[in-house]
């Protein structure tokens, strides 16, 4: 831990900036306040208080696990990810077995496998090259073959020519036919961006979760699959940290980070809480480190103006992924062969039919119906009248549903950490990342600088890494 001359942090919790003059309560003193408790912030802070560090945590939600699990079907809270969890990281299963059920996790059985809807077939992910050769006509097939021979032993291949972007790292990757017919379409959907646009960075994901150059799938490593949601385990993880000493605050949204000319500096976290016309308490926290699992452009903005103008106005050129996605009840007790289905050249990018929504949603849904998640690309205009009239066709076209089986349908929306890895913003991004390692005492982790989703074991896993870098300092 750090010594007596390093300078202090002060928090102060639940802070309206339209209150001039208000009174601050003063709060607990802490070694390290992490921003954000989601699963990242969540398993950092329980990182650190397995080693005996104090820490509170500040989450902006009202619940542990943030917007991934505080999302709403009729008054009902449900989680939007991924069930079950799957892990290779042998560290964060045996965390888990030490918090969980023993029934809940298990390496012997196979995880449940995402499929892709191609020509007609699903095809377990990641993809081989022969499951997506299949039903290709002749001619198409030996090209693809070749131009993938071509490209695998060409010295093109390791070239020393820095592609401009994505469309270019793609071709020498796998050549100009697998790319324009398979991967680029793929890639285009889910960035919501021209490949040409796009910066060399983002051809990494998600090709590598949707192809896989193994010959044999099951060559790779058998992973830990738990048999739970994201917002238990968020539950779970929030408990096992006040079990630690640790505190957890909710609704209090990070509003200014200041450093004092004395050795310190404050973070105002605004009460999100409506109490009708009275004015947000406060508290003030007071702790040594900050650990930020929070978006870059709200870091940047809480800094004010102990970051340069510059790094402003970069964090306004971050164009964000949103998350989106119908959530529609539909008359049928099941729609899909498998848990989760991504779709190419469609309106919608993937198709999940998690059984925990049933569990979560008590009284929503019947026996005779399930509850079916829609992801889309795009922006709100996903919203609109013809956007969902192209989804209700792709999904009769699918034999999924027909419209008259969709009893009640929500749009959901909201932004998220992730920059659009367009090659006009990779310059703004580095930006920031180099202005934030200036601050000794503040770690960023999580979403933050992150250019892709995170599964649950990838944002615990990062959560990890940033606390293990935090105490290294």
């Amino acid at each position: 831990m750090p010594g007596q001359g390093k300078p202090l942090l002060t928090i102060l919790d639940r802070v309206s900036r339209s209150s001039p003059g208000f009174s601050i309560q003063e709060g607990p003193v802490t070694e390290v306040v992490v921003l954000g408790g989601g699963l990242a912030g969540l398993y950092a802070a329980f990182h650190l208080a397995s080693d005996g560090v104090k820490v509170i945590v500040v989450e902006r939600e009202f619940a542990p696990g943030g917007s991934l699990r505080t999302q709403q079907f009729h008054d009902h809270p449900y989680s939007l990810a991924e069930s079950p969890l799957v892990t290779g990281d042998q560290q964060i299963a045996q965390t888990l077995q030490s918090l969980l059920p023993p029934n809940l996790i298990s390496a012997d059985a196979p995880p449940p496998v995402p499929y892709l809807r191609w020509n007609g077939n699903d095809l377990p992910l990641p993809l081989r090259l022969r499951d997506l050769l299949g039903g290709l006509p002749p001619a198409l097939r030996s090209n693809l073959v070749l131009s993938q021979l071509v490209s695998r032993f060409h010295p093109g291949r390791t070239s020393s020519h820095s592609p401009a972007n994505a469309a270019e790292v793609l071709r020498q990757r796998y050549g100009e036919p697998l790319c324009e017919f398979i991967i680029a379409p793929e890639l285009q959907a889910y960035w919501g961006a021209p490949l040409t646009d796009l910066a060399p960075a983002a051809a990494d994901f998600p090709v590598r979760s949707l192809f896989s150059e193994r010959s044999d799938r099951t060559a790779e490593p058998c992973p830990w699959t738990i048999h739970t949601t994201p917002g238990h385990l968020a539950d779970r993880l929030a408990r096992a940290i006040q079990s630690l000493g640790g505190r957890l605050f909710y609704g209090a949204e990070v509003e200014q980070v200041g450093i004092e000319p004395l050795p310190g500096c404050q973070i105002v976290i605004r009460d999100r809480l409506d109490r009708r016309g009275e004015p947000p308490s406060r508290i003030r926290l007071t702790a040594r480190r900050v650990l930020s699992t929070i978006p870059l452009r709200a870091l940047v903005r809480a800094l004010g103006s102990h970051v340069p103008a510059q790094v402003h106005a970069a964090s306004y050129q971050l164009d964000h992924l949103p998350v989106q996605a119908h959530i529609c009840l539909v008359q049928r007790s099941s729609c899909l062969n498998h848990p989760t289905v991504h779709f190419r050249q469609r309106p919608f990018l993937r198709l999940t039919e998690p059984e925990r929504l049933r569990s979560e949603t008590p009284g929503t849904v019947a026996p005779s119906q399930t509850l079916l998640l829609v992801e889309v690309a795009g922006r709100a205009t996903q919203n609109s009248r013809e956007a969902w009239q192209s989804i209700l066709g792709g999904l009769e076209e699918e034999e999924i549903c027909s419209p008259d089986e969709i009893l009640d349908a929500q749009f959901l929306h909201w932004p998220s950490g992730v920059p659009i890895l367009r090659r006009e913003t990779v310059p703004a991004l580095q930006r920031i990342l180099t202005c934030l390692e200036r601050f000794p005492n503040l770690q960023t982790a999580g979403g933050s600088g992150r250019f892709t989703w995170m599964t649950p074991s990838e944002s615990m896993a990062s959560g990890r890494a940033a606390a293990q870098l935090l105490a290294a300092r």
